[in-house]
């Protein structure tokens, strides 16, 4: 599940995520990125049931501490995992950050 708001996350990083669900099957795969976790998480299909059968309060997040000690965690080069982008700041952080990492995902003002 990507968001929305870290549009940030590199190409590789996903191709990374996709490898090592490939590999092991693990109901989840989620990024790791200065020993903290991040996002998108895979979640295999296999889910899906469970996820549906929740209670109405709970959330995807409720799913995730469920199922943790299952996931897969990929150690990844990509700060953009951690990133997201929810103010007028974030926003100017983000920018700063493809243009650090040279990759202009969104043009920048002067382009």
């Amino acid at each position: 599940m990507a968001l929305g708001d870290q549009p940030a996350v590199r190409p590789d990083t996903l191709r990374a995520l996709l490898r090592a669900w490939r590999e092991t099957k693990a109901p989840l795969v989620w990024p790791v990125h200065g020993g903290r976790r991040g996002h998108p998480v895979v979640f295999d299909a296999r889910c899906a049931p469970d996820i549906l059968a929740l209670p109405a309060d709970a959330t995807l997040k409720t799913y995730v501490v469920q199922r943790e000690h299952e996931a897969v965690a990929v150690a990844v080069q990509d700060a953009g995992v951690l990133a997201d982008v929810d103010t007028p700041d974030d926003y100017e952080r983000a920018l700063r950050l493809w243009r650090d990492n040279d990759q202009h995902i969104l043009p920048t003002k002067a382009e």
